[in-house]
Order: structure tokens, then sequence, then C-alpha cells
């Protein structure tokens, strides 16, 4: 069993949020105030904090869809990735929630896919670098390793942060997130021989 970790505590409004943490840069909060669409998927190691998240989630009005497992009978995360990334591809504009114990695997299979921009985050702070910096749209979290306090956090400013590259200076920010999409195609095309 893992130790409770400290977390800094969040406010319960969505979109309210300024400053993830005392200390760092603040991140920025979306300006659209309708809720994100939130596809949750978890192996049988996440499917406890799934449950947990799930409840959060649809508590501050996020519209979730759960794609499963709900069972702690051993499956393969793999094929659950996939479920949320081929979701995710007919809903580009929706988020994505994987679980798994450390959400390593998870977050592996899911960036097999090139339109899934998937990251292993372990709080407030990780979660709004990756949405901020790289535009994630799959937020990978560890049953086994990550508090549920510690998780919430990480989900609402998931959830809350925009894209620097969605700013009028954010010029870098677009460029390198387009290079994964490049890295993605040659690699395809490579495959394909």
């Amino acid at each position: 069993m893992c130790e409770a970790l400290p977390f800094v505590f969040l406010p319960r409004k969505l979109n309210s949020l300024s400053n993830a943490t005392k200390g760092t840069r603040p991140f920025t909060t979306l300006t659209n105030t309708s809720p994100h669409k939130l596809y949750l998927a978890a192996d049988h190691g996440g499917v406890d904090l799934k449950a947990t998240l799930l409840n959060w989630a649809k508590a501050q009005g996020v519209d979730c869809i759960d794609l499963g497992t709900s069972a702690k009978t051993a499956v393969d995360y793999p094929t659950y990735a996939t479920k949320l990334a081929d979701t995710l591809k007919q809903d580009s504009a929706a988020f994505g929630l994987l679980i798994c114990r450390t959400g390593i695997g998870m977050s592996m299979a899911a960036n097999r896919h090139a339109h899934i921009r998937a990251a292993v985050c372990d709080g407030a702070i990780t979660a709004g670098h990756t949405r901020r910096d790289n535009n994630a749209n799959v937020l990978c979290l560890g049953a086994d390793t990550t508090a549920p306090a510690n998780a919430i956090a990480a989900l609402e400013v998931f959830l809350t942060t925009d894209f620097l590259g969605n700013a009028p200076d954010g010029e870098r920010h677009r460029r390198r997130v387009a290079q994964f999409s490049q890295v993605s195609q040659h690699h395809q095309q490579e495959v394909r021989g």
C-alpha cells in the first residue's frame, strides 16, 4: 500500500483555478466555461481510482464516458488504451484519462497512436505543464503511485489548463507539438515499408 503523498488543495469549482500551486508559474485557465468531454478507461489495477475520478468529474459537470473496465479481473491494458485512442480519433475535442498501476503501460500503449499525446503525471504540476506546454490530450495516472487527492488535483488542472500554443505568441509550442505528429507520421511510413 502506498502512503498518501502531499498535495495542494485546489478549488472545487471547475474553471475557477488560476494557479496550480504556490511558487510555480500560473497555468492559463480555459476561457471556455463549458466542461470538456472526458473519456475514461482503466485496467484492473486502476478500477478504484477511475471510480473516484469519474464521480469527482461528474460532480464538476464534466461529460464523462466510462470505457471500462469496471471489474478487478485481470485485463490487458493495451486493449483499453487502444479503445480510448480510437474513441478520441472520432471525438478529437475531448480529453482522455487512462489509469493502470503506474500509468506507464497505458501511456506507452496510447502514444502508439499518432493523434494521441498521453503523459504520465503524478499531480497538479506535471498535469499543468503537459497541457500548457505539450497540448496533451490524455492524462495517465498510476493507481499505485498517485494518492486520490493528487489524482483529483491532476485531473482538475489537466481539464482547466489551456495549451500555450493557442496564444498569439505561442508559435514555439505549436511548432514542437507539430513535430510529435511528424515523427509519428514518419514512423508509420517506415512500418508500412
